[in-house]
């Protein structure tokens, strides 16, 4: 019989996959996973995550910027996930947000073994003082509590060390990727003379429109798409098409005609300690790529062309419209994606729970 874990996640299942949905299929081969996760209010950027896996929507109270609520929210889920541990009996709670640990009571907690699984620099995000505060103080209970912390980076391990959590906590366990490696597919015709650029992933403040917009004055040849739930503000181009969020198993067709695919990130304290989910697909799906470049995704260099301004990046730019030959070869490209699945990434995780 397998063992019990409580899993809870920040993001809504029916977001575009990431590392909460990938890692908690893959636990799930193991263990009996019963995940329980955030529920986005915004269901039109949806997409369908079809699972195996026991989903359950945490379901809480509108207007949580007023304290009333929120203090009520937190009563309420705190009552609730007592119930749902005496009912499940998890051996392991996965938490992936230090705000979902705060629904959990704390008194309970010595009788699991609770694991943080930090993917993302929390306090890097967007939010007003008040709120870095308490999701600061937050973050350290979770440390205090927790048995393991998993970190996606080598960058956000040094972050959360320096916040306070005990070093032996931490483990690096990199992001990755599905593990099915695609068949090229090219269709694109030798004379066409739009040369296209693709994004695939959420689109928000972290994407450099400036670049992207003063880029479109140099070249006349070029086109952006961009696949993904809106988060913020978009320039109105017409060369510049958003598409919208996708199943992951559509991406690979949506994108498989286009030229080259894209990272165009701000740099600042969160994308520091991003291990981006994006190059490992980006590489699987044998395309030129251009990132910003900095040191977490140094690793990537042999894969991508990177820059690290406006300058660099129209260079590389104007130098793939000239000549798109593929930068890596499909040896070094296979040997990459087998050393980078998931699988691999649960392989660390479940000799660490041992």
């Amino acid at each position: 019989m397998k063992k019990r874990m409580l899993y809870l996640m920040h993001v809504d299942w029916g977001w575009i996959k990431q590392r909460p949905h990938f890692l908690a299929e893959k636990l799930h081969k193991v263990f009996d996973v019963s995940v329980f996760y955030a529920l986005s209010r915004n269901r039109k950027v949806m997409t369908a995550n079809p699972t195996s896996i026991k989903t359950t929507p945490i379901i809480t109270l509108p207007f949580k910027k007023f304290s009333i609520i929120k203090n009520l929210n937190l009563f309420l889920q705190k009552f609730i996930f007592g119930i749902i541990l005496e009912l499940i009996k998890p051996e392991i709670i996965w938490i992936t947000h230090p705000s979902l640990h705060d629904y959990l009571p704390r008194k309970k907690l010595s009788k699991y073994k609770v694991v943080y699984d930090c993917m993302d620099d929390v306090l890097g995000f967007s939010n007003t003082l008040k709120a870095k505060m308490a999701l600061d103080q937050s973050e350290k209970r979770l440390f205090e509590d927790s048995d393991i912390v998993f970190v996606s980076s080598a960058h956000l391990q040094n972050q959360i060390i320096n916040r306070g959590c005990a070093r032996e906590k931490t483990c690096l366990v990199r992001n990755g990727y599905n593990g099915e490696i695609i068949k090229p597919i090219i269709d694109r015709p030798e004379n066409e003379k739009i040369y296209r650029l693709a994004y695939v992933g959420t689109i928000s403040n972290w994407v450099n429109f400036d670049i992207i917009l003063n880029s479109l004055n140099e070249f006349e040849n070029i086109e952006y798409h961009f696949y993904g739930p809106i988060e913020c503000e978009i320039p109105q181009n017409k060369r510049i098409i958003f598409h919208g969020p996708l199943k992951h198993s559509e991406i690979y067709n949506a994108i498989k005609d286009y030229d080259c695919l894209i990272m165009p990130f701000k740099i600042n304290e969160l994308i520091l300690s991003v291990d981006p989910v994006k190059l490992y697909e980006y590489v699987n799906f044998n395309k030129n790529i251009i990132t910003v470049n900095y040191e977490e995704i140094e690793r990537f260099r042999d894969y991508v062309f990177f820059y690290r301004n406006y300058s660099e990046y129209i260079e590389v730019l104007g130098n793939l419209i000239d000549n798109n030959a593929l930068k890596y070869n499909e040896e070094s490209r296979r040997e990459f994606l087998v050393n980078n699945t998931w699988d691999k990434r649960t392989e660390v995780i479940l000799d660490i729970l041992k």
